[in-house]
């Protein structure tokens, strides 16, 4: 599994925390990093790395979660979803396939972030009756 994951330069020591959480401690390899002042540059990476199925899922933290949710959803191949909480990113996993995780570093803290990447990154997708909403998600992302 190839994972990239992307964050504002404010969030830089947060972001380094969690990548060595994932790598040492998931034991899952990280094979993108981004980090950059510009919101817009950063998602713009890690989105065509999505888009493109370069890589198989990406975490992006910022202060707040909300640029970065806007702009992942307006993308071919990305479903996104912000989380604050251990079940919401478990469950968007198991029920909408998301690839894109958002993080709001300013709301949520690094314990809890570490869980939360956990269950998005290690929770497979369960299929069968999702599969629908789903395809109805992509379909809107490809405008049919």
């Amino acid at each position: 599994m190839k994972i990239a994951i992307g964050a504002l330069n404010v969030s830089k020591e947060y972001y380094e925390e969690l990548v060595k959480f994932i790598e040492k401690e998931l034991k899952l390899t990280v094979s993108s990093k981004f980090v950059d002042e510009n919101i817009v540059k950063v998602n713009k990476k890690i989105n065509s790395l999505l888009e493109n199925k370069f890589v198989d899922l990406a975490v992006m933290i910022e202060p707040f979660g909300i640029a970065s949710f806007m702009i992942g959803s307006k993308n071919k191949n990305v479903i996104c979803a912000p989380a604050c909480d251990e079940l919401t990113a478990k469950m968007t996993k198991r029920h909408n396939n998301s690839n894109l995780l958002i993080i709001a570093s300013a709301i949520t803290g690094l314990e809890m972030a570490k869980q939360i990447s956990k269950n998005f990154l290690t929770t497979p997708y369960d299929g069968g009756r999702h599969q629908v909403r789903v395809d109805m998600l992509k379909s809107l992302l490809e405008g049919e």
